[in-house]
């Protein structure tokens, strides 16, 4: 398969497949997709009408994180039939990601013990509901609601909440450069890497 790098230019492609799957992962916004395609050298293919994704999650391993095949509902067997021999034959581990409970219970059933399935806590998306982070109610948001209360006591009338506009671009921008510098004993060519994404959302 030809897989090539993502443009903003792919979004409408994208959306045709990410938007009729309503899965709660970052992995099928394309905005996420877009923004941390350098990081992880997201790429993509586009053929007979199915849409194949996979990421370099770490340069220093051989394999690429697939995403399943979409559509999953009625193409996922030949889908993943795909990456399996796109995956032999480039000499790379198999390996499929953000897979949720159905696709996995989908595979399972037209590959019964053929593949080996494991949580990656690391992974994980953070999901909370609005309405819990509005009012942050009992003991799971304790600690939340204490350091809410700690910043606003420490910087009263020093801050304030807003949508950001346009002409706020250049002092985040700034502001990332500060954070760059105060974090540079952390790996710095993945901080520089997060910059891109940042500058790119």
């Amino acid at each position: 398969m030809d897989f090539k790098k993502i443009e903003a230019s792919d979004r409408s492609l994208f959306s045709r497949f990410l938007d009729g799957e309503n899965r709660r992962l970052c992995e099928y916004c394309f905005t996420d997709i877009f923004m941390w395609r350098n990081l992880y050298n997201t790429q993509w293919c586009f053929k007979n009408g199915i849409l194949y994704i996979r990421q370099r999650v770490d340069v220093n391993k051989n394999y690429y994180y697939y995403y399943p095949p979409l559509p999953t509902k009625d193409r996922l067997v030949e889908g993943l039939k795909n990456i399996i021999i796109d995956s032999v034959t480039k000499g790379y581990e198999f390996c499929v990601g953000g897979v949720n409970l159905e696709v996995l219970a989908d595979v399972g059933r037209h590959y019964k013990g053929a593949f080996h399935a494991e949580i990656k806590r690391e992974y994980a998306d953070y999901i909370y509901s609005a309405s819990d982070l509005i009012n942050l109610s009992g003991r799971k948001f304790h600690k939340k609601k204490n350091l809410i209360n700690k910043f606003k006591k420490e910087y009263e009338g020093r801050w304030l909440y807003r949508n950001i506009e346009l002409s706020d671009i250049d002092d985040i921008k700034r502001f990332n450069e500060k954070w760059i510098k105060y974090n540079k004993d952390k790996d710095i060519d993945e901080l520089k890497l997060e910059e891109v994404a940042i500058n790119q959302a």
